[in-house]
């Protein structure tokens, strides 16, 4: 939950001020990043929702995160002038929306993955725990990708978010996959 909650909310919060800064709009075109990041997540959870199960979450939460870090590299690749003005900022949004689409997944699945593979453990208390988990991680990413990004730029900072990517998906093949199968095999599943 730490490191999915810091690539989602350190692109929700930085999106606008990437956008601003580093294509030179106006607050009202930033902000339209922000909205293209909103609309991603709203795809993402509503449609991840229709065929997400129990038995698929795992797959879910691994495949996202797998193909959101190029999304999210590119889309701190993508600079004024790299493209024709014509593909410039619809590439932009467009990779704002399938960041936003692929980080979605992350906050609910999470806990229902946790709530269904520890079934005797009381819910709510997963629910919080597993929201309160991921409120470090916000503030923590975030705060990194603001010093990166005054120190190199925010290009620079919004590395982070595939970094969070990565090593998201590596928890949880290690927990998924890893874990499960020794948990499985010592009898404690």
């Amino acid at each position: 939950m730490f490191f999915g909650a810091g690539a989602e909310f350190g692109l929700t919060f930085w999106s606008a001020a990437y956008v601003q800064l580093n294509f030179q709009t106006g607050a009202w075109v930033a902000g339209l990043g922000t909205g293209a990041v909103a609309f991603g997540m709203f795809l993402g959870r509503s449609g991840f929702g229709f065929f997400a199960r129990p038995d698929y979450i795992r797959y879910v939460l691994l495949g996202s995160a797998l193909c959101t870090i190029p999304v999210t590299l590119l889309l701190a690749l993508l600079k004024p002038g790299i493209l024709p003005p014509a593909l410039g900022f619809p590439t932009l949004f467009l990779l704002l929306i399938l960041a936003g689409t692929g980080v979605a997944t992350f906050w609910p699945s999470v806990q229902v993955y946790g709530v269904t593979t520890m079934p005797e453990l009381d819910s709510t208390m997963l629910y919080i725990c597993f929201s309160a988990l991921g409120i470090p991680g916000c503030g923590i990413f975030t705060l990194l990708m603001g010093v990166i990004g005054d120190r190199y730029g925010l290009r620079g900072g919004i590395l982070v978010i595939p970094v969070c990517l990565a090593l998201f998906a590596a928890v949880i093949f290690l927990e998924c996959w890893v874990f499960a199968k020794r948990r499985k095999n010592s009898g404690t599943a």
